[in-house]
């Protein structure tokens, strides 16, 4: 199996990362914007390019089965909301089209809760309107993670997840039925979960795969 990645130096990409190791080995080639220290499992080929995700029209992939992307910023840490939507929406679309038009059949992106391309609110507007994007690449299997604030060790300091890391046992029993989709998720689930979406069948479904909080973690588990 040949898996294309995009964002593994991030916090979930790194969890991806490390639940791909733990399981069967592959071909991995990785899209980052810095190279990072890796240290794969024997059995694992691991390549890296790292360049800007506005000029990947001439990068040398193979045919590759599963693209995965781990792409995602704020708009604090971009600098402007056009920064920011250079690396979720301009960003993420650039590499589906290279996995696109290197075979891809499985696209797993990680998006948000309350993602729509019609929300007035920039952030989920701006999720929303990548997630359009991808619909319209066609892909045999789009699998979309949403999922709520992310809990555990992150580069940068983030205080609404820091809140949300004390206050989730205290509020996550009382998000039920369909509020279970904002209870808070732990990024080590998401690369859990990430990690069975690229070997296995059993969560997938030929189109289109929405996956929140709850779905995440139980698939995780």
């Amino acid at each position: 199996m040949h898996i294309l990645m995009a964002g593994g130096s991030g916090a979930t990409g790194q969890a991806a990362l490390n639940s791909l190791f733990k399981d069967t080995p592959c071909d991995i080639t990785l899209i980052n914007r810095h190279h990072q220290p890796i240290d794969a499992p024997e059995g694992f080929h691991i390549c890296q390019s790292s360049r800007g995700f506005s000029n990947l029209d001439d990068l040398e992939v193979n045919e590759i089965d599963v693209a995965i992307c781990c792409l995602g910023t704020t708009i604090k840490q971009a600098g402007s909301q056009d920064a920011f939507k250079a690396v979720d929406l301009d960003g993420v679309l650039a590499f589906a089209n290279l996995a696109k038009h290197r075979g891809c059949k499985r696209f797993i992106v990680i998006s948000s809760v309350g993602a729509n391309a019609q929300s007035k609110n920039f952030y989920l507007r701006t999720k929303g309107e990548m997630e359009l994007g991808l619909e319209r690449l066609g892909f045999e299997q789009l699998v979309i993670l949403r999922p709520s604030l992310l809990l555990g060790q992150r580069h940068e300091f983030r205080l609404a997840e820091s809140l949300a890391s004390w206050l989730a046992p205290l509020l996550s029993p009382f998000l039920l039925g369909s509020l279970k989709q904002y209870r808070p998720t732990k990024i080590q689930h998401v690369g859990q979960c990430i990690a069975h979406l690229a070997h296995g069948d059993e969560h997938v479904v030929a189109g289109i795969t929405l996956l929140d909080s709850s779905k995440i973690t139980q698939i995780a588990d």
